[in-house]
């Protein structure tokens, strides 16, 4: 995971845990989704964090954190909670003195989730500390965060100001950006693998995509990429780019379809970019070949007319790697230009009902609401809500959000 979306309104928040995140991992990018999250009340400070997660969800398709923070007391093991900031409003200062005295022990507590495409981690933390009302910075408001007192003797507002002080919201963030630096490490682990056993099928591959009844070519999967392909290659102006090409059959028909395109077929597979350099050449085609992964940005701000892939290439991928392939290829996608792809379909949804793939599988809504926001329009598909694979092609809009 490259880039991750933290949902708050609170400038404040989300600009000190970019600068504490990208401390930790300065690959990581954070940006901000300001969406207001209604004060969710409970007493169940999972469920809190659960229904955060739940509203985001239905806003947005990109990976993001969501936050909560509760106050659990000696005096009162459960209290204030999640409640700290209504007290705050409603009692106030002397409020909070008629129920607590002088050097009383507090926890404030942070939960903090990450969603990625169907999956949720979570991550918590604590600080301890002790409540004084000796002082009160303003009349006006009454903050609980002024009359905790931490370990060093500062209240835990001034604490938090303190970029080097590890407060329980960074103690969090903290545990999340390990999570994700294991989570990557493991990701480029798996991806060679990937390519290892790729390239050790290389040479069957031929004879699998002309058996009709390979796997293949259930409910003609190949044959309807190969459509769309013929109908939008013919369209593309300039450059083509060909990700995750195999043995370069698809690659082929793009570059037959329109031979005024320059062609540049990727694979992670070392074994099929040779297969398919060979079986290019036979045929007398000027297609370019490299071994790379876009999600590496290898390709730079390079711009293509059209970009492809068969074979189901983001449903192989490692979750963590699914937002940062579907952004590189929105983003070398030119501007009305087209991105064509398939992917397996989550057919658990409704009433169809099929056994849960291993692989990445995804709904065309969920595809539609992620490629939107990065200014793609969905223009043909080939399949139904049915069939394990979906073919979708997509128009990358102009400035104006429309397409030609």
């Amino acid at each position: 995971m490259k880039h991750v979306y933290y949902a708050t309104s609170n400038e404040a928040k989300f600009t000190d845990a970019k600068v504490f995140l990208l401390g930790l991992n300065p690959e990581l990018t954070i940006e901000q989704l300001p969406i207001e999250i209604p004060e969710i009340q409970s007493d169940n400070p999972d469920d809190i964090i659960k229904q955060k997660v739940e509203f985001v969800r239905a806003s947005t398709a990109v990976p993001f954190i969501v936050d909560d923070a509760s106050f659990y007391t000696e005096r009162f093991p459960t209290f204030p909670g999640a409640y700290a900031k209504f007290i705050n409003n409603s009692l106030g200062k002397e409020g909070w003195k008629k129920l607590f005295t002088e050097g009383d022990k507090i926890r404030a507590v942070a939960r903090i989730a990450l969603y990625n495409f169907g999956e949720t981690q979570y991550f918590t933390s604590e600080i301890k500390g002790s409540l004084s009302f000796d002082e009160t910075p303003s009349d006006d408001t009454f903050s609980l965060n002024d009359h905790i007192v931490v370990e060093d003797g500062r209240t835990l507002n001034d604490a938090i100001a303190d970029p080097t002080f590890l407060n329980h919201r960074r103690s969090a963030l903290l545990e999340l950006s390990n999570s994700v630096s294991t989570s990557n490490d493991q990701s480029d682990d798996k991806k060679l693998e990937i390519g290892e056993r790729w390239s050790s099928r290389a040479v069957i591959w031929k004879n699998l995509i002309e058996d009709e009844a390979s796997y293949v070519n259930y409910e003609d999967n190949y044959e309807r990429v190969n459509t769309l392909i013929k109908l939008y290659g013919p369209l593309a102006k300039g450059k083509a780019l060909e990700v995750g090409c195999g043995t370069g059959e698809a690659g082929r028909i793009l570059k037959t379809s329109n031979p005024a395109l320059e062609l540049l077929s990727t694979d992670i597979a070392g074994g099929m970019l040779t297969e398919a350099q060979r079986q290019t050449a036979e045929v007398g085609l000027d297609i370019k070949y490299k071994q790379l992964d876009i999600t590496d940005e290898a390709l730079g701000d390079e711009k293509f007319g059209i970009v492809i892939s068969r074979g189901v290439v983001v449903s192989h991928l490692p979750k963590s790697n699914i937002y940062d392939f579907l952004k590189s290829a929105a983003y070398h996608t030119d501007t009305n230009g087209y991105l064509l792809f398939d992917f397996i379909q989550d057919t658990t949804v409704g009433e169809i009902e099929k056994p849960v793939d291993t692989k990445n599988a995804f709904t065309l809504q969920q595809m539609d609401d992620m490629l939107s926001h990065f200014d793609m329009q969905r223009v043909d598909d080939a399949g139904n809500d049915s069939m394990r694979v979906r073919v979708v092609c997509y128009q990358h809009l102009n400035s104006k959000g429309e397409t030609r």
